[in-house]
């Protein structure tokens, strides 16, 4: 371990030097959580001991052998641990984590990686790097479950035995595990149905980008016997272009209502390029197909299979769907919703299941979906969604209500963690009260009420949004004897009561010793980017300009920070007029003005149609509840929890319709 060392590790055949913050866990500082982070990143350099330099790539074009392993291995090492990090469940977080993430990069739309380079000077690339480090584990996890655990093993066992010391091409690798499935004592589990050659189908993952969409639509009606239908998959190429229509050797696993069986994960069938699959099932339930996401792809459900699982997932047997296709069922029915491929009234239906459910591993793609929209939840048109929302957490938060308890495991803490934050977020009015009670707790006795740090964003930003001005003033008095504090001063920005937030930006323009110039600009940034849209702060920064605008802002900047961060044409009419009169006598700067304003119009109108179109029916929901006689107070104080079936009750005609 160095403690300056450049980077956070570095591994080299016999040696790995590691930067010392991150492989050091101080029991009595550091969350039990920080464990795993530690535990991972010694198991990433350990297995690109083997992977990198016991074998090492013949050029970088194939990097992704090294990088691919290192991370598949690292979660696979700890996913079998059982001393110390016993259910750490590190594969589950793999799949919902850089898996997740590498499907959305190569999407086309942020991205596309090909896991084989043709031109060098890609690799310089940050962007490829990290996508290899997410692509590649999440093939050689397919390519794993495909032939089975013993002829993985087999494989790379005959892989190092032949190439040791040596440098390496993928054939050497798929001649290795093709070597171990041609073995005798190994049954013939697909020849059933075709011979596959590892080859053929893996060099369609490596060289093709993009990934696939398996469309799986089911027919009732194709027998006289009871039960009996057909599902009927094919495939297409994610978001493909002209001139980009990849098709894949696919890895088929399924499971039905009726069987519940989700370990089985060795495909029952191979979906060839250009092949129809027709599956002859006995079920009238749900379908669900590519279980626990195995297989490096999508999955889109006709209308009719949706209309089953929606109503499964939100009923306390939601659990018997395994957690891993219950967040990829979440997070496929986002990526066709920004496609324009999903109806928003499934999509919304479908997260109404998460007021019932539990497990942080499922809870992970909506924290992201969440994230990625948080630049909407300013709109006055994101109220009806954030308010579904505060109902969907209530569930969650009731079971693991705000302390930390230090017998819950890594996953528990993390959801607790990430649920508070997010709540607060939408604006759960709980729990923001229960983080200014621990912000007033540890105000008043901060030995007796200490807050871990990992916890101090949230309570003192969400503790200060509902905080009176005496709790206020007492955090800026700790302000005051521990400046400068970035941390502090951001978080006092949190305070959502213009009368507090107007004073602060009193105190910030006429206290000169206290806040500096630039400090001052970091403030007044900060308010306006979070206050401006607040009509009454609007309205004294417009009637103050000069005496509350920083010296080191010109004022034709400080009103383009002021009108980017308003979010409705009432308010941009206000500004536009101030602008009339501010700069009567300048009409560049007029000009220049009235320009954005009607760009940032445009940019206003842009975002409510999108976030209307993704998000809209969660409004009609809302109405739906309140038509059972709840209010915006109930839907806070989790009143309805129970109610989310009696709403899906109108699911059939809302689809059909």
């Amino acid at each position: 371990m160095i403690p300056d060392y450049t980077n956070a590790s570095m591994g080299n055949w016999g040696i790995i030097i590691y930067l010392e913050s991150k492989v050091v866990y101080d029991e009595s500082r550091d969350p039990t959580f920080w464990r795993k982070e530690v535990a991972s990143l010694v198991a990433y350099e350990i297995a690109h001991q083997w992977f990198g330099n016991f074998i090492t790539p013949l050029w970088w074009t194939d990097m992704w052998l090294n990088e691919g392993f290192a991370v598949y291995f690292q979660a696979y090492f700890l996913d079998k641990l059982q001393i110390g990090f016993k259910d750490s469940r590190s594969m589950d977080l793999f799949v919902t984590g850089a898996m997740h993430h590498a499907l959305h990069l190569d999407d086309g739309l942020l991205g596309s990686v090909t896991l084989n380079l043709y031109n060098d000077d890609t690799l310089d690339n940050q962007l490829f790097v990290d996508q290899v480090r997410e692509k590649a584990p999440a093939i050689l996890r397919m390519l794993h479950h495909a032939v089975g655990d013993e002829v993985f093993r087999k494989g790379i066992t005959k892989y190092f035995a032949t190439k040791q010391y040596s440098a390496v091409t993928p054939d050497d690798f798929w001649r290795a595990i093709q070597s171990a499935e041609d073995e005798p004592s190994y049954p013939p589990r697909y020849r059933y149905y075709m011979n596959i050659r590892i080859k053929e189908v893996m060099d369609m993952w490596i060289v093709q980008n993009r990934y696939p969409v398996l469309n799986v639509t089911m027919n009732y009606h194709t027998s006289n016997y009871k039960n009996a239908g057909e599902l009927i998959i094919t495939q297409k190429c994610f978001h493909a272009t002209e001139g980009t229509n990849n098709k894949w050797w696919i890895p088929i696993t399924y499971t039905d209502q009726s069987r519940l069986n989700f370990s089985n994960t060795m495909p029952i069938f191979w979906l060839e390029p250009d092949e129809t699959l027709r599956i002859p099932i006995n079920t009238l339930g749900w379908i669900i197909v590519n279980l626990q996401q195995t297989a490096y792809c999508r999955v889109y459900y006709d209308t009719g299979i949706y209309e089953k699982i929606i109503p499964f997932l939100g009923s306390q047997d939601h659990t018997k769907i395994h957690v891993l296709n219950r967040a990829q069922i979440i997070d496929d029915a986002y990526a066709f919703l920004l496609e324009d491929q999903l109806e928003s009234s499934i999509f919304n239906y479908l997260i109404a299941y998460y007021t019932f459910e539990r497990d942080y591993v499922a809870w992970r793609p909506m924290f992201r979906i969440l994230e990625r929209n948080e630049k909407y939840f300013s709109l006055p048109e994101s109220k009806g969604f954030k308010l579904y929302m505060v109902q969907n957490f209530n569930g969650v938060l009731q079971h693991l209500g705000y302390e930390e308890n230090p017998d819950d495991d890594d996953l528990t803490k993390l959801l607790r963690l990430e649920a508070t934050k997010w709540a607060c977020t939408v604006g759960h009015a709980e729990c923001k009260k229960n983080a200014a009670v621990k912000l007033s707790e540890h105000l008043a006795d901060p030995d007796n009420h200490k807050i871990p740090y990992w916890w101090q964003d949230w309570t003192y930003c969400f503790g200060l949004a509902v905080a009176n001005k005496t709790t206020w003033d007492k955090m800026m008095e700790r302000y005051v004897l521990t400046s400068p504090n970035d941390d502090l001063l951001k978080n006092l920005n949190c305070a959502e009561d213009p009368d507090i937030i107007i004073n602060y930006l009193y105190i910030t323009a006429s206290n000169t010793k206290l806040f500096k110039d630039l400090d001052h600009v970091f403030i007044f940034n900060l308010i306006l980017e979070k206050h401006a849209r607040n009509d009454l702060v609007l309205d004294y920064i417009l009637a103050n300009f000069d005496i509350i605008k920083p010296r080191l802002l010109p004022a034709t900047q400080t009103l383009f920070t002021v009108y980017q961060n308003v979010y409705s044409n009432e308010q941009l009419s206000m500004v536009n007029t101030f602008a009339g009169k501010y700069f009567h006598q300048d009409r560049d700067a007029l000009a220049r003005v009235t320009f954005m304003i009607k760009k940032r119009r445009n940019i206003l109108k842009e975002s409510v149609d999108i976030f209307t179109q993704r998000f809209g029916k969660s409004q009609t929901l809302i109405d739906q509840l309140q038509k059972l006689d709840y209010d915006e107070e109930d839907v806070n104080s989790g009143l309805i929890n129970q109610d989310v079936a009696s709403v899906t009750i109108t699911m059939d005609q809302d689809l059909s319709a």
